[in-house]
């Protein structure tokens, strides 16, 4: 377990979600097929590095034995919606069924990328949860140079 360090505590986003400079979209759903040609469509020069940067993340996920042995299971990412230059992504096993990071509708602050890292929760282990979203934030910051929307901790764009 001594290879957990490297998923250390995601950051706190609390001034940038001070700052209110949120942005809102609409999304269209995908399923992981349709988002590489989905991109290529709408963002020629941007959609080849961002589908690639996509790339690098899953296989860091699938190939890395620190995230098989910090979660027990194998896991990938799943493109689940795009909106202009932002990705939503989950975690998904191999079945590609969607891995829980505890999201729910009626606490939207469960949105926030570090929320289980702050915040007890009666329903959930806040470590294990803690931990997944620790996985697939530093697959795609550190992993894939991706950058999280500090209001939607599934919602990654490329760095300006």
């Amino acid at each position: 377990m001594e290879n957990l360090q490297m998923f250390k505590k995601i950051p706190s986003f609390q001034d940038e979600r001070l700052s209110g400079k949120e942005t809102k979209s609409h999304y269209k759903i995908f399923d992981i097929d349709q988002a590489a040609a989905f991109f290529v469509s709408i963002m020629p020069g941007l959609s080849d590095k961002l589908v690639r940067r996509l790339e690098l993340a899953d296989e860091l996920l699938r190939q890395n034995s620190c995230v098989q042995e910090a979660l027990g299971t194998n896991v990938g990412l799943k493109i689940v919606g795009v909106s202009g230059d932002t990705v939503e992504v989950a975690l998904c096993d191999l079945e590609g069924d969607k891995v829980d990071l505890g999201y729910r509708i009626e606490n939207p602050d469960t949105a926030f990328p570090e929320y289980y890292e702050e915040h007890e929760s009666e329903s959930y282990d806040n470590e294990q949860i803690a931990l997944k979203r620790r996985v697939l934030y530093y697959a795609l910051t550190t992993g894939a140079g991706l950058v999280v929307n500090p209001y939607r901790m599934w919602q990654y764009t490329i760095k300006d």
